[in-house]
C-alpha cells in the first residue's frame, strides 16, 4: 500500500485528501472547482506540524547533551513571559484535545484522527519548550536559536493554516468549527509573540557584570538573529566609518578565545596522551605502590624484574600523537564547520536547478502562476541561506584556527620554560621562536582549507552529474582533461612542498645565526666582524 494511502487512512480518515485538494466553491448555483490547488487541512496539521515538532525535539535533545558552561541568568521579564506564553499554548492545546475527544465520543465518524493527535504533539512541544527555556537560562544563554527557529517555523505553519481556514470559510459562507478556529487564533497570536521575543536578548547576570572588562565584546550577549547576520559588529563598523579606530575602541577578547582558557585544554589533552602512552614516566623507572621508583634503587632481587618490566612496557607503548590531542581539543568545532561546509556545497547546486525549473516554467503557457512565485522565492532563499552558511563556515574555521595557533604557542612556550640544560643545547631560542611564530601560523592556515580535501571531490562529482544530465556524454571530455591535469598538479605540489621545506630550513638557519650574533655581539664589535656576519645573514636571506 502506498505511503500516502497509509498515512491518509491512519491520520486523515474522514477528512480531505492528505497532500493536495482543489478548493470547492459553494457560492455558485452548483459545486464547481477553482483552478487553484491548496494544501489540505490534514497535510498542514500532520506533515508540516509534526516535522517542525520532531526537529525541535531533536534540537532540544542536542541542547541537553552539549552543555554550555556560562554564568547562569536570573529570571527576567523576558524568560518569564516566554514561559507564560508556553503555558497558554499548553492550555489551548488541552482545550482542543478535550473538545476533539468529546466530539469523538458523540460521533467518531466526524472527527479525523489528526484532531486528537496534533494537539497532543503541540502541547508536548510547548511543555518541552518550557524545560528548554529554563535549561538555557541556567546555562547562561541570552538568546536561543532553537527557540527562534521553532517559533518562526510555527508562524509559517500557522500562516498557511490560517489562509486555508479563511478560504474555506469564504467558500462555505460561514466559519466551520468555530471552537477550533478561536483556539487557533489564540495560538497564532502566541506564536507571533514568541517569535518576536526570541529575537530579543536576555541581560547577563549581576555576577557577569562584575567580571566584565572595560570594553567587552558584544558577541556573547547578542541575540541569535544578530549573531546570524553579524549585526552586533555594526557598532565597530560605524565607529570606523566616522573616525580612525584606536586601541580603546577594540573589544576585549571573549573568555573562550583567551590563551589562559585554550592553552590548558590542549595541555591537558597532551598530558593525557603522554600518560596513556607511558611517556611521562622515567625510562628507567617502574610503577610501585608509592608511585614511580628508579630501578637502580631497587633491591638486587628486583633489579632484573624491573628491567624486564620496563622493556615490556616500552614495547607496548607507542609514540604520543599531537594530532590526537588536537582532535580531542578542537575536533567538535572542526566537525561543526565541516557540516556547514557540506550544507553550503549542497545549496550551491540548488540555485542552478531552480533557475532551470524557472526557465522551463516561462516556456510553458499552461502552468499555474503560483509555481513562478514559488521558484522565484526558492531561488532567493537558497542563495541567501547558502551565503550565510558559507560565511559562518569561514568564521568558524578562522576561530578554530586561531584557537589552535594560540594553544600551540602556549604549549610550546610552557615547554620552553621547563627545558633541561641538555635539551637547551639541542634547540636554540631562535628555533623555538620559529616554532611559535611560523609553524603555529601554518596550523592556522591549514585549518581554513582542510575541509577542501573532501569538499572539492564532492563538488566535482555533483557538478559532473548535473552536467551529464544537461549535456549528455560530451561532459566526459572535460572530465578527461581534468584527470590528465592531476599528475601535473601533483608534480607542482611536490615541487612547492620541497621549496617550502627548504625555505623553513633556511629560516631556521637564519634565526640560529641571528641568535648567535645577538648572544656574541660584544665579541663581534670587539673584533669588527659586523660586515662578515652581515654578509652571512644576507646570503641566507637570498
Amino acid at each position: 500500500m502506498p505511503l500516502e494511502v497509509t498515512i491518509s487512512k491512519g491520520l486523515c480518515e474522514n477528512s480531505r485528501e492528505f497532500w493536495l485538494h482543489r478548493r470547492p466553491d459553494y457560492l455558485g448555483n452548483g459545486t464547481t472547482w477553482h483552478d487553484e490547488i491548496d494544501l489540505s487541512r490534514c497535510f498542514e496539521e500532520t506533515a508540516i506540524l509534526y516535522t517542525i515538532c520532531f526537529i525541535f525535539w531533536l534540537l532540544a535533545a542536542l541542547r541537553f547533551f552539549f552543555f554550555v558552561k556560562r554564568p547562569r541568568l536570573s529570571y527576567s521579564w523576558l524568560n518569564i513571559t516566554k514561559i507564560v506564553l508556553c503555558m497558554v499554548v499548553v492550555i489551548a492545546g488541552s482545550c482542543d484535545l478535550l473538545k476533539a475527544v468529546v466530539d469523538w465520543t458523540e460521533d467518531s465518524s466526524d472527527v479525523p484522527n489528526y484532531q486528537i493527535i496534533s494537539p497532543i504533539v503541540l502541547l508536548l512541544s510547548a511543555a518541552l519548550m518550557i524545560v528548554v527555556i529554563i535549561n538555557e537560562k541556567n546555562q547562561g544563554i541570552p538568546s536561543s536559536g532553537i527557540q527562534f527557529c521553532f517559533w518562526g517555523a510555527l508562524v509559517i505553519y500557522a500562516s498557511i493554516t490560517l489562509r486555508t481556514l479563511i478560504l474555506l470559510s469564504r467558500d462555505q459562507g460561514y466559519v466551520a468549527e468555530t471552537f477550533f478556529f478561536v483556539t487557533f487564533i489564540i495560538k497564532f497570536a502566541v506564536f507571533l509573540a514568541q517569535c518576536v521575543l526570541s529575537i530579543l536578548s536576555d541581560k547577563p547576570s549581576i555576577y557577569q557584570y562584575i567580571q566584565e572588562e572595560d570594553n567587552p565584546c558584544p558577541e556573547l550577549s547578542a541575540s541569535f538573529l544578530s549573531q546570524l547576520t553579524w549585526w552586533w559588529q555594526n557598532g565597530m563598523i560605524i565607529t570606523g566609518w566616522r573616525r580612525a579606530l584606536q586601541n580603546s575602541d577594540l573589544w576585549s577578547l571573549n573568555p573562550s578565545d583567551r590563551s589562559q582558557t585554550i592553552g590548558p585544554q590542549l595541555a591537558s589533552a597532551w598530558q593525557h596522551e603522554l600518560d596513556k602512552r607511558g611517556s611521562s614516566s622515567h625510562p628507567d623507572s617502574i610503577s610501585t605502590s608509592e608511585g614511580y621508583q628508579r630501578i637502580d634503587t631497587l633491591p638486587a632481587t628486583q633489579h632484573v624484574q624491573g628491567r624486564a618490566s620496563v622493556a615490556n612496557s616500552t614495547r607496548r607503548t607507542s609514540k604520543p600523537s599531537l594530532l590526537r590531542a588536537l582532535t580531542k581539543t578542537f575536533g567538535m568545532s572542526f566537525l561543526a564547520a565541516g557540516f556547514l561546509k557540506f550544507v553550503s556545497d549542497l545549496l550551491s547546486f540548488v540555485g542552478p536547478q531552480v533557475l532551470k525549473w524557472l526557465i522551463q516554467y516561462t516556456q510553458k503557457e499552461d502552468e499555474p502562476v503560483w509555481k513562478g512565485y514559488f521558484y522565484a522565492v526558492l531561488l532567493f532563499l537558497s542563495a541567501m541561506i547558502q551565503s550565510l552558511v558559507l560565511q559562518h563556515y569561514f568564521h568558524r574555521c578562522f576561530v578554530v584556527g586561531m584557537h589552535l595557533r594560540t594553544a600551540v604557542i602556549a604549549v610550546v612556550y610552557d615547554k620552553a620554560l621547563k627545558l633541561s640544560n641538555s635539551a637547551r643545547r639541542q634547540s636554540t631560542v631562535g628555533e623555538i621562536v620559529n616554532l611559535m611564530s611560523v609553524d603555529a601560523q601554518r596550523f592556522m592556515d591549514l585549518v581554513t582549507y582542510l575541509h577542501l580535501a573532501w569538499s572539492a571531490p564532492l563538488q566535482i562529482v555533483l557538478a559532473v552529474v548535473f552536467l551529464y544530465i544537461a549535456m549528455g556524454p560530451s561532459v566526459f571530455a572535460g572530465v578527461a582533461v581534468m584527470i590528465l591535469l592531476i599528475p601535473v598538479n601533483a608534480v607542482i605540489a611536490a615541487i612547492s612542498r620541497r621549496l617550502q621545506v627548504r625555505q623553513m630550513q633556511q629560516k631556521d638557519r637564519r634565526i640560529r645565526l641571528m641568535n648567535e650574533v645577538l648572544n656574541g655581539i660584544k665579541v663581534i664589535k670587539l673584533y669588527a666582524w659586523e660586515d662578515h656576519f652581515q654578509k652571512d645573514v644576507q646570503d641566507i636571506r637570498k
